[in-house]
């Protein structure tokens, strides 16, 4: 297994005169990353997190920094360990305005052809674009489809319900 740190790649995607642009950056750290950027990282990182073994899970909530970044960041350990839970259950990570004032962001898995977390796709917006209760709800199902759509194309294939 490689000692190297994980790379961190984040999207945005904007349309300007009719055309869609998308830009991409990779950092080996969130911290590395300046806030337009670094939102998508951390929903990213909590989704990946969200994802690990138990035992790794709570491991990770122990050592994790965290340092208060915008007005709604997590900063308690138990308050993580119940996020990263909630991340895992609804299938989703959020920021709403955790990392800096203004930045919302919602990431979903892309997932290997073993069903394994593999990488996270992401939107971020300016909170002045949407609510999170509406980001959730109308941009949530189109990004899940797009991962679902990618994992497929990696080989994955869920499982049918018996």
């Amino acid at each position: 297994m490689s000692s190297e740190p994980p790379v961190f790649v984040t999207s945005v995607t904007v349309e300007l005169s009719g055309r869609v642009v998308v830009a991409i950056r990779a950092t080996r750290s969130a911290d590395e990353l300046d806030p337009d950027w670094a939102g998508a990282a951390l929903v990213g990182e909590r989704e990946a997190r969200a994802r690990l073994p138990d035992a790794q899970r709570a491991n990770v909530v122990t050592r994790v920094e965290l340092a208060r970044r915008g007005p709604n960041t997590v900063t308690g350990r138990d308050a993580f360990a119940r996020e990263l839970t909630r991340v895992r259950s609804a299938g989703m990570a959020v920021n709403n305005e955790e990392l800096a004032y203004g930045l919302r962001s919602i990431a979903v898995p892309v997932r290997s052809q073993g069903g394994e977390a593999t990488a996270a796709i992401n939107l971020a917006v300016h909170r002045s674009m949407v609510s999170m209760e509406d980001m959730v709800a109308h941009l949530g199902p189109p990004l899940e489809r797009t991962a679902a759509q990618i994992s497929s194309r990696i080989g994955h294939r869920p499982a049918v319900p018996r």
